[in-house]
């Protein structure tokens, strides 16, 4: 059992040269809406925390879960600052927003004095899929869909896909069941794309590919059960430091005191919905650490902790 201080730092070892480092990380922890009362804080200090802890990890390529239009307006300048660069999804360099809300979108960003980026691309899931011959109610209000790139290592040339994406959840007119199919369907088109990505040029056939975010499934699950034919969790694959941690819940805003004054810490097991995968068809893909960001700055910020992945291409 591992055991977690949000007053104290983790451990913040940057990545071995020649590794690989990855970041996926659910944001949004409902901003400034006013309707939530429990958790009112301002959507700028969330902001900011994040953009600390992504800045303290420093990962070559962050995958990004529910960075909706107004989430955009105030993490993109910090993520530019930074020195992140976006994977445009069309040639106009457009994202993936459902019309008109706009309420979510998976966006890869990654740092170009390490990584070049080669071709990307994106796609929103299905508003409706067929669960034992019923459409059913599937995209969360067509707020679920997933951002692909193609990246070349600019001191290697070595080559990988990255996935990042936000699975669906579930809804009032879906039962348990139908929810986790529809999970399972956002799984397989996943890996089709993947699939696809390789058909697109000759040297990409065989590629790595590493895919994160936030699934909504447990690891004793369906959907995970059908990732886990073809892909490898890094759970499972890190031979160094691991955990399996899960979500915190919110942290609370003292608006007298005007600043958050209480929060979780992540659950151990069975309780994890965000993950990172890899996929190595012809090998050449390693993960030597995968862990669960538990700073004071993650806990303050979201209802999801950011999980890292250290790789060797």
């Amino acid at each position: 059992m591992s055991v977690h201080n949000p007053d104290r730092r983790e451990e913040t070892r940057p990545a071995r040269a020649g590794d690989l480092r990855c970041m996926f990380y659910n944001i949004y922890g409902y901003g400034d809406n006013p309707a939530q009362k429990v958790f009112p804080g301002p959507m700028a200090l969330r902001q900011e925390n994040q953009a600390r802890c992504i800045a303290r990890y420093e990962p070559d390529l962050l995958g990004l879960q529910e960075y909706d239009k107004q989430y955009r307006a105030g993490m993109a300048p910090l993520l530019s600052a930074l020195g992140y660069v976006e994977a445009p999804l069309d040639r106009e360099g457009h994202c993936v927003y459902p019309a008109p809300a706009g309420k979510n979108c998976e966006p890869l960003f990654y740092r170009p004095d390490r990584l070049e980026l080669l071709c990307s691309g994106g796609e929103l899931y299905p508003d409706t899929v067929e669960v034992e011959g019923v459409p059913v109610f599937g995209n969360n209000g067509k707020s679920k869909s997933l951002t692909w790139a193609v990246f070349a290592e600019r001191k290697t040339g070595r080559r990988f896909i990255a996935v990042c994406t936000h699975f669906m959840w579930s809804a009032p007119e879906l039962t348990p069941a139908q929810a986790e199919a529809v999970r399972v369907d956002n799984a397989a088109r996943l890996l089709r794309r993947i699939g696809e990505i390789r058909a697109l040029q000759p040297e990409y056939a065989g590629l790595p590919a590493v895919m994160g975010g936030d699934l909504n499934c447990v690891p004793d699950s369906p959907t995970f059960r059908a990732l886990a034919q073809s892909m490898t969790w890094c759970y499972d694959a890190a031979t160094g430091r691991r955990d399996n941690l899960g979500c915190p819940g919110y942290a609370t805003y003292d608006g007298d005191a005007g600043a958050y004054v209480r929060w979780g810490t992540p659950a151990e097991g069975k309780s994890v919905i965000d993950y990172i995968w890899v996929q190595s068809p012809q090998g050449g893909l390693a993960v030597r650490n995968y862990f669960t960001v538990t700073d004071r700055e993650a806990l303050l910020s979201s209802d999801h902790c950011p999980k890292v992945a250290d790789l060797i291409l």
